[in-house]
């Protein structure tokens, strides 16, 4: 009988997340669908054949760029050697909805990816509430929505369902104190990206937490204990695509070979920034590939300042060391033969939350009671004209095959 008011005090908490965030989520996915008609009836295509183009439905269309065609593929297909380069859990989440609903496979990525994103909005929400209550958690969720890359979050990608896994990994393994359950999602999310991996920094920090409450226990014993397991799984879950890999194609570092076919290569991490900005500095300024090198720089710059403004901020450390960890694993694999050396760096961001917090946070500083009126006013003019324009712009772009991230 305790239990009961228990589920029925968390049933709410869910059901408060949904109507705080449901009308932001309807209506920014009302006006991406409308800017990708427009894009697609009067933007010419780069790419037009039906090798390139999987239906004949515009949302379809709009949705499935780039990357999209390689996951749809493997789910249809299966693997090949060069297909390696992607993680199987999505594609393999979108064979699961194809069987389910009878969709294909273009649409069952779509339903997969719009289904994850409204988890993540709520699990973003409530994660973000327990540590600094119900205006800063939407305003984070808005931030994340508004984001000029955030178009990839319902797109055929696996923006929405890796974020999923990785909010669930917080969120169990610190307000909820579930490290077993926090170990899956860590897991499930290992084996969607790579940076999925990093999840073992929450869960060690449950297990540290776990430890040091455990006084009855023999000091000697203390820090071992079966949880360790748990703390394993997210390396796991890396191990279990890298031994498919030896079994089935020969090689367990397939997928890093594959990720060479992009002319990516691991790097130190200034390598990628320095080439960066050279390409800044010495294209045209309109040029495609300095307008591109220049928003991969930005977003790389930006969201490091954003996470040493965590630092400031006191966000939990383990967001912190997980988002840093994730940056530099991005910036260490640029793709130096390519249009931008930090190519894709706007769409990966999208992952690193703890910026998306910190910037809530400083805004609900610049437009406090006692901001100035010229702060107040530059931050409150960004969230309704520039960052949607932004994205408008940006998923218009993509949408005709003439932007990749």
């Amino acid at each position: 009988m305790r239990r009961r008011p228990e589920r029925r005090r968390e049933w709410q908490a869910w059901l408060t997340a949904w109507r705080a965030l449901w009308p932001d989520l309807l209506w920014s996915r009302v006006a991406l669908v409308a800017v990708g008609f427009v894009a697609l009836a009067f933007f010419p295509w780069m790419y037009v054949s039906p090798t390139y183009n999987v239906s004949r439905d515009p949302v379809v269309l709009m949705f499935t760029r780039w990357d999209a065609m390689w996951y749809i593929d493997i789910a249809r297909r299966g693997y090949w050697f060069k297909a390696l380069a992607f993680f199987p859990l999505y594609p393999a989440a979108i064979a699961a909805v194809r069987w389910i609903t009878g969709a294909s496979a273009a649409w069952s990525a779509l339903i997969l990816s719009n289904l994850a994103l409204v988890g993540t909005v709520v699990v973003f929400w409530r994660l973000v509430r327990e540590y600094y209550g119900g205006l800063v958690a939407s305003r984070t969720v808005r931030w994340l929505l508004l984001f000029p890359t955030a178009f990839f979050l319902s797109a055929a990608y696996t923006e929405s369902l890796f974020l999923l896994g990785v909010l669930l990994t917080f969120w169990l393994a610190g307000p909820r104190h579930k490290i077993w359950w926090a170990g899956l999602t860590g897991f499930l999310a290992a084996l969607t990206r790579n940076q999925g991996v990093l999840l073992v920094v929450p869960l060690l920090g449950a297990y540290w937490q776990a430890c040091r409450a455990d006084v009855a226990a023999p000091r000697i014993w203390r820090w071992v204990r079966v949880e360790l397991l748990a703390v394993a799984m997210p390396v796991m879950g890396l191990m279990a695509f890298v031994g498919w890999q030896a079994l089935v194609f020969h090689r367990p570092d397939a997928f890093l070979a594959a990720q060479a076919a992009w002319g990516r290569a691991v790097e130190p991490p200034w390598v990628g920034m320095v080439a960066a900005i050279g390409k800044v500095l010495g294209g045209g300024l309109l040029q495609a590939p300095t307008i591109l090198s220049m928003m991969d720089l930005l977003a790389a710059l930006g969201f490091l300042g954003l996470l040493a403004l965590g630092v400031r901020q006191r966000l939990p450390w383990t967001w912190l060391a997980f988002a840093g960890a994730a940056w530099l694993m991005d910036v260490s694999a640029p793709a130096l033969g390519g249009e931008s050396p930090l190519l894709s760096m706007t769409r990966l961001v999208l992952v690193l939350f703890p910026g998306f917090v910190s910037l809530a946070l400083a805004t609900e500083h610049a437009t406090g009671p006692h901001a100035s009126a010229w702060r107040a006013g530059t931050v409150g003019t960004m969230w309704p004209w520039v960052l949607p324009m932004m994205q408008a712009m940006f998923f218009a772009i993509f949408a005709t095959w003439r932007w990749v991230a």
